[in-house]
């Protein structure tokens, strides 16, 4: 009853409707707990909405789902007192309907890593369709804003996303959508959590909420990039992937150190299409960490024209990289990604990046998507024109000349390859329409 979804996802206008409507039947409650707790306290216009007297009502149903209805955990006066009350009574009906999500909950304890994840995360296949603020009731920051401000919108042409925001025991359902450039919030319907009316209205919210989440996700683009995520690496390495940056922590401090010399040179440069590291923390006394911006996605190109242009950048990149002698060695499709909000890809993930030549092999890397000469020593930059070729060689779409010219040029013998520039120009040259947005941009840096 709770876990069969909509035929379809409701509009805007009409969602306050949904999220009101009773469940599809009563639910049937043991005369003894209908008469004691529902059947004196609340108005038969309400209670017959959603309750119905039953010998055969489910001692299971009760004591899991319904109990906290009328018995709601106790709180005290600070925002880490109300926590078990906001779980039981607003994020439990989430999980009822939707079991196949996971929910987080964040006390934005690490600032120093500016970890803006919202109080509390409901994520469905690694997508936050639900996010939640939440402020003790002496607090006088507004948790509405925080929706706002805390989310950069990857979700597409998904048609809204739900949020709430509780101070106390009021607690407010709504949506956040994105509209002219900017993510914006439209409040729905207000609980009182201290009312028993008030809870059955946030149980059944809760629980229509939940039911549309799996649809919602279903709208969401191929490219869309997972969130709240923590992945561990075998070399130690965490990353976590923020709200619009990225955190990666290491296991020691010379890790960190690497990184942060060449990203300052390459800074000093502006190197073109590559993230960016805004701040490292290598103190002996906490975790070794690193924090990049921007935030991408995972997405590669689908057409002629987004692989021309994907390529364009990375050339462009490389190209400038190479000039300060600095090589990646480690170009792959995980860490060429696409600006959120335009049409462009940038080279992220310096960690086995060196100065050229290097002296040493690379031993981490897979044999299959790297260069032959990289497990060797004195290896030098054409390791990444060997790197544009297999980006090449493993993209969705298979456009044919450049097919061969990965195969004949990028991915022969090292001494064989062109360099960066050389492949560059022969990028330009053969695909001069398709670039015409960024041979102008070129045009324009130069004058």
């Amino acid at each position: 009853m709770f876990k069969t979804g909509p035929e379809f996802i409701p509009s805007r206008t009409n969602l306050l409707k949904y999220i009101q409507q009773p469940f599809s039947e009563p639910i049937q409650v043991h005369p003894i707990n209908y008469n004691y707790y529902f059947k004196s306290k609340l108005d038969p216009g309400i209670l017959d909405k959603f309750f119905v007297r039953s010998f055969n009502a489910s001692s299971r149903l009760w004591s899991e789902y319904l109990i906290q209805i009328p018995f709601p955990p106790e709180f005290g006066s600070t925002e880490d007192s109300f926590h078990s009350f906001w779980d039981a009574l607003i994020c439990n009906p989430f999980k009822i309907a939707c079991p196949s999500g996971n929910f987080n909950r964040n006390s934005n304890c690490h600032i120093s890593t500016k970890r803006f994840r919202p109080d509390y995360s409901y994520v469905v296949f690694d997508a936050c369709l639900t996010r939640g603020e939440e402020k003790g009731p002496s607090d006088n920051d507004d948790p509405a804003v925080e929706l706002t401000s805390k989310l950069t919108w990857t979700y597409g042409n998904c048609p809204y996303i739900f949020g709430y925001y509780a101070q106390g025991t009021a607690v407010t359902y709504c949506y956040l959508y994105f509209e002219e450039g900017q993510v914006k919030r439209k409040d729905l319907f207000t609980c009182r959590l201290e009312t028993l009316e008030g809870r059955i209205q946030a149980f059944n919210i809760g629980i229509n909420i939940g039911r549309l989440l799996p649809l919602l996700r279903q709208t969401l683009p191929e490219s869309f990039e997972r969130e709240f995520i923590v992945l561990h690496r075998s070399s130690g390495k965490t990353i976590e992937l923020l709200r619009a940056t990225v955190v990666k922590r290491y296991n020691s401090v010379e890790s960190v150190e690497k990184p942060k010399t060449l990203y300052r040179k390459m800074e000093e440069y502006r190197i073109p299409f590559i993230d960016h590291l805004t701040h490292a923390n290598t103190e002996e006394s906490t975790t070794p960490f690193a924090i990049f911006s921007p935030k991408g996605v995972f997405h590669k190109p689908d057409s002629k024209e987004q692989l021309i242009k994907a390529l364009y950048c990375v050339l462009t990149a490389i190209k400038s990289l190479h000039e300060i002698d600095i090589m990646h060695r480690d170009l792959r499709w995980d860490n060429v990604l696409r600006f959120i909000d335009q049409d462009k890809w940038f080279i992220i993930d310096f960690d086995d990046a060196c100065h050229i030549p290097s002296n040493t092999p690379n031993i981490n890397l897979a044999h299959d998507s790297h260069a032959p000469e990289i497990f060797q020593s004195d290896h030098d930059e054409s390791v990444d024109i060997w790197s544009v070729g297999y980006l090449i060689k493993t993209a969705f779409v298979d456009v044919q000349e450049l097919s061969d010219y990965a195969r004949t040029k990028l991915m022969a013998d090292d001494l064989d390859r062109p360099t960066a520039k050389e492949a560059l120009i022969w990028l330009r040259d053969n695909y001069r329409d398709i670039l015409k947005e960024f041979l102008e941009e070129d045009i324009m840096k130069e004058s």
